[in-house]
């Protein structure tokens, strides 16, 4: 099962129940760190994907633009 898989709710519970559980044993300023440490890699990671996905988008439009030149030029040669 991948992770994109799991109800939203569920990884909402799991995530708060993990924290609630690491929060027993730190400090406050400790909770506060690897929280600050834990946003930096979503950020991380969110930022990359944002570029993948753009940069997929752009790919997938070039490849549309050849199909339909192709298909142009199929059109044009059937009417020969």
């Amino acid at each position: 099962m991948k992770f994109s898989d799991f109800p939203p709710k569920t990884l909402t519970l799991l995530g708060t129940i993990l924290a609630l559980v690491m929060a027993d044993d730190l400090t406050a300023s400790e909770q506060g760190n690897l929280g600050n440490f834990l946003m930096l890699v979503g950020q991380a990671l969110v930022t990359n994907s944002g570029f993948l996905q753009t940069q997929q988008k752009l790919h997938n439009e070039a490849i549309n633009e050849r199909l339909k030149k192709l298909e142009e030029a199929v059109s044009k040669m059937q009417n020969l």
